[in-house]
């Protein structure tokens, strides 16, 4: 691109870091992280998501928690999304105490939760075989009128 005169923008950069996550080249996507930044422009909450989306996926779920940190030092306020991203790669790792305490505190901070964060909450319970909490869980998403089920419309 600077070749061509044209220099990439956050959008830009935003595109080849998801882009690169998805196909779980993680380390091109911390490169080209690096290099945005060094270049002056400040990532955003799209950069930041898509970068520990990718880091999640691989596992790297301490990585992820300190990129978290970093984006939060940075005055870059995290999404619902970004959160949910957390709670998934913390409950694919077996670490469900650690997602409680995320689900609790955007419970406790009255934040909007969809049907996808309650329903990586009930897996997590699942998966450690705590079918009680998951089905209390389950008892609280219905009570907080989210859907059990998305509903599309054809």
């Amino acid at each position: 691109m600077p070749h061509k005169g044209l220099y990439p923008d956050v959008v830009t950069y935003n595109t080849l870091i998801d882009a690169l996550c998805k196909d779980n080249q993680v380390q091109f996507a911390r490169e080209l992280f690096k290099e945005m930044e060094s270049k002056g422009l400040k990532p955003n909450v799209v950069t930041y998501d898509s970068l520990n989306h990718g880091l999640c996926q691989n596992a790297l779920i301490d990585e992820a928690i300190h990129m978290f940190n970093d984006m939060k030092n940075s005055a870059v306020l995290p999404s619902i999304f970004t959160y949910t991203i957390l709670m998934d790669g913390l409950c694919e790792v077996g670490r469900l105490e650690e997602a409680v305490s995320i689900f609790s505190f955007l419970v406790a901070k009255g934040l909007p939760l969809d049907v996808h964060t309650y329903t990586l909450m009930i897996k997590g319970f699942c998966k450690k075989g705590l079918l009680t909490d998951a089905n209390e869980l389950v008892k609280k998403m219905e009570d907080d009128g989210c859907p059990l089920y998305l509903q599309y419309n054809y």
